[in-house]
């Protein structure tokens, strides 16, 4: 937990950071949230190491924290989120069990990610919601840090 924090505290100033960095600390998250909901949450994180692109900080750790937020997660369905690269984006995507007051879902923090994503590229955020999945793609930023 006080990985998690730390860097929170740490990127909270960055505007951009290496997506290794970013992914090193979705495991963090994700594995914290394994300790809570045990088998009832089942995640798949297929990106190599050693990716020399960026995204602006906390954005997968807030598409993370939306599939746990919204879907309800069950050991006979749990919830299941997958993480790799396609092309030049980054893909997010997760089974949809949305909890019941999740259908008044505000989108805040989705249209946060696109506002902060139109400072550095023109590539649009893509969210879709078909045949029972979530997904969201984000550009992934050549870096020059």
């Amino acid at each position: 937990m006080a990985s998690v924090y730390r860097y929170v505290l740490d990127v909270q100033d960055e505007r951009l950071v290496y997506l290794d960095r970013e992914l090193k600390f979705a495991f963090s998250y994700l594995e914290l949230q394994k300790v809570r909901f045990g088998s009832k949450l089942e995640y798949n994180l297929d990106v190599k190491k050693g990716t020399k692109f960026s995204i602006p900080p906390l954005s997968l750790q807030l598409l993370l924290e939306n599939a746990v937020k919204h879907n309800i997660a069950t050991s006979e369905a749990p919830l299941q989120i997958e993480i790799y690269i396609e092309g030049k984006r980054l893909i997010v995507k997760n089974n949809l069990q949305l909890r019941p007051q999740s259908k008044e879902i505000s989108g805040i923090g989705l249209e946060n990610i696109k506002k902060r994503y139109s400072y550095f590229t023109t590539e649009e955020v893509i969210i879709r919601n078909e045949n029972g999945v979530f997904s969201v793609s984000i550009p992934l930023i050549e870096s020059e840090q």
